[in-house]
């Protein structure tokens, strides 16, 4: 079995020796690929042993999976997060007004 790889700049498509692995190969672009080195082939070893002790005892709890609430003190309200944003976009003004007068005011006899 080879090594599929893609050319970067073109996009075709190669099936490589195995023996062409950590190996530069060119592309008919002219591009240089870099083949990368074959992977070894790991089977799975079969157990009857379970992974944990939840599994062990069968721990079928269909919440499990999802992530837990975040604490009332980290959830911001509408209403604060409406206020922080207009003021960082009053502060932004006020900063651009303020560079804006200074010029102007530098530019007068």
């Amino acid at each position: 079995m080879g090594i599929r790889v893609c050319c970067p700049s073109c996009g075709s498509v190669y099936e490589l020796p195995e023996a062409w692995g950590n190996m530069p190969a060119g592309c008919e672009c002219g591009a240089l690929i870099r083949v990368p080195a074959p992977q070894a082939v790991q089977m799975p070893t079969e157990t009857n042993e379970p992974d944990s002790a939840s599994d062990a005892i069968g721990d079928d709890n269909p919440f499990a999976r999802f992530p837990a609430p975040l604490h009332p003190s980290q959830v911001i309200s509408p209403l604060a997060r409406r206020l922080i944003v207009g003021g960082a976009v009053l502060i932004a003004v006020l900063i651009t007004a303020v560079i804006i007068a200074s010029y102007l005011v530098a530019d007068l006899p």
